[in-house]
């Protein structure tokens, strides 16, 4: 009579549970340019003390950025601050002598202060 073999029976070895590895998102760097567009936002909403700060922080960044500064002495003149908003338009100006927009903005500030002969000279400017 032939032997019989023992039957074994499978003993399960329990697979480790895998937990996947959480890898932070890691915060953005704040740019000049993110600094600028949240400030291009607080302008539009009117809360202006608020975009100059933003513009602020952009400028800090990158000092030449002319839109910045022509944004910042837009908020600047929101606030009746007309002097302010022109040195921020004379800055942009520096930066970019064909930024029109900045000598029409300009021109409104002056307007605003009273100086009506420099607010016609920016405002009727010609293009380059």
């Amino acid at each position: 009579m032939p032997t019989r073999r023992p039957t074994l029976t499978p003993t399960l070895t329990p697979r480790p549970i895998l937990k996947p590895t959480l890898t932070p998102t890691p915060t953005p760097t704040p740019s000049s340019i993110s600094f600028y567009d949240k400030g291009e936002e607080y302008l539009s909403d009117g809360k202006f003390q608020l975009a100059i700060d933003e513009f602020t922080k952009s400028i800090q960044i990158n000092p030449n950025h002319r839109l910045a500064y022509n944004d910042r002495g837009n908020a600047y003149g929101h606030l009746g601050q007309h002097q302010r908003a022109i040195e921020d338009f004379d800055k942009a100006i520096q930066l970019d002598s064909d930024h029109a927009l900045a000598y029409n903005d300009r021109g409104y500030a002056y307007n605003n202060l009273g100086e009506y002969q420099r607010a016609i000279e920016d405002m009727t400017r010609p293009s380059s």
